[in-house]
């Protein structure tokens, strides 16, 4: 039991950043709408851990390729011009 902890650990350390500037919407008001989605259990904090950098206006995250998957996804979804611009 002990090893495959170690082993599930380790696959955590291997899990690549990646970096999404936001082109259309503030980071603060995106990062507010993914933590909803955590509380909803759409995403699960042991599989996807995400950072908001306001400077840069760009969400970096890592995580399962799933849960990165869904969260590229969504992101996608909401990052678009509002109506009117």
């Amino acid at each position: 039991r002990l090893a495959a902890l170690a082993d599930d650990l380790d696959r955590v350390e291997e899990r690549a950043l990646r970096q999404r500037v936001l082109r259309y919407r503030d980071v603060a008001d995106v990062e507010a709408m993914i933590d909803a989605q955590f509380v909803s259990g759409r995403f699960a904090a042991r599989d996807l851990e995400l950072w908001s950098d306001q400077r840069t206006n760009s969400l970096i995250f890592r995580g399962t390729d799933d849960a990165v998957a869904r969260l590229i996804a969504f992101i996608e979804q909401i990052d678009e011009p509002l109506s009117g611009e």
